[in-house]
């Protein structure tokens, strides 16, 4: 019985998560274009259409992932090829939904009824990813942040890690240490890119112009990230691991010389993944640090 309920949340959350990601993404393209026409203040709500030959879409182009998928990728009518980002956004935020769902209720699984507090953290959580989903769609095709998703992230974040607190100070098992590993989590992954967001390149130093070795921003998306991983250890390995999965894209292009030394990668899409494997990985990797 347990197991039929969870499976049957986990497939309406990913197709829950499907249909934001799709949402989160046309948004974010919509933005983007208002905002090269007439700036945010002129932005209206249009119906979605191809951006080449401005054809409105039918509700059946719009379906998450099966449309994309049914058409190969590319408009009906002009035949221009539709990007990746949004099969991404589609699949990734769905999986998001799915395994955030499975892995909430199945801790939860042997206590007779959910309680008001573990509801409203899988919600938050829910909506945490649609706010990092907007942040990594927009710097993914921009290069930029978002400045208000960046605070709707913060926002947030500080509501779980305040549920979970109120939940341990209810049943007396709050101690000293939780907010001081949190403390450490930000000092260590959002501190990080903040010391590298005003330290200089090496290659702006010669040119004399004031380039750093991350965005600005970096350490603002690190920062719901290190609230919500609460553990040095968690922020350290989602450090790594990002770094990891950053130098595994920029290899092959440098070696093929499509990419210079110079190159500016986003890396906020690179943080959240590893945010969402650390965090749901978590167990795994306190036993890692463990055997270390």
């Amino acid at each position: 019985m347990v197991t039929e309920f969870l499976s049957l949340w986990v497939a309406v959350s990913f197709v829950v998560g499907a249909i934001f990601g799709s949402f989160i993404c046309c948004q974010v393209r919509r933005v983007i274009i208002s905002e090269k026409l007439h700036g945010f203040r002129k932005f209206q709500q249009e119906g979605s259409r191809c951006e080449k030959c401005k054809k409105p879409l039918s509700w059946w182009e719009m379906i998450p992932v099966f449309s994309w998928l049914f058409l190969r990728g590319k408009c009906r009518t002009c035949n221009s090829r539709i990007g990746a980002i949004e099969l991404f956004a589609e699949l990734g935020l769905g999986l998001a939904f799915a395994v955030t769902t499975w892995t909430f209720l199945d801790r939860w699984a042997s206590v007779s009824g959910l309680e008001a507090w573990q509801v409203i953290s899988l919600f938050v959580f829910l909506v945490l990813s649609i706010g990092l989903l907007a942040i990594f769609v927009f710097d993914f095709l921009t290069g930029e942040m978002p400045v208000r998703s960046l605070y709707f992230a913060i926002a947030c974040a500080v509501i779980f890690g305040a549920v979970d607190w109120a939940n341990m100070l209810s049943s007396n098992t709050f101690t000293l240490a939780a907010p001081l590993l949190t403390v450490a989590s930000v000092a260590v992954l959002s501190g990080f890119y903040f010391v590298l967001s005003v330290a200089p390149a090496r290659h702006s130093l010669a040119r004399k112009k004031r380039e750093h070795l991350v965005g600005d921003g970096d350490w603002l998306v690190a920062l719901p990230l290190a609230i919500v991983l609460a553990h040095p250890l968690l922020a350290v390995a989602t450090l790594f691991l990002a770094n990891i999965i950053g130098a595994l894209i920029a290899i092959p292009f440098m070696v093929t010389k499509r990419w210079k030394s110079t190159t500016r990668i986003p890396f906020a899409p690179l943080l959240i993944i590893a945010f969402f494997i650390i965090f749901f990985a978590r167990d795994f990797v306190f036993k890692m640090f463990m055997v270390i």
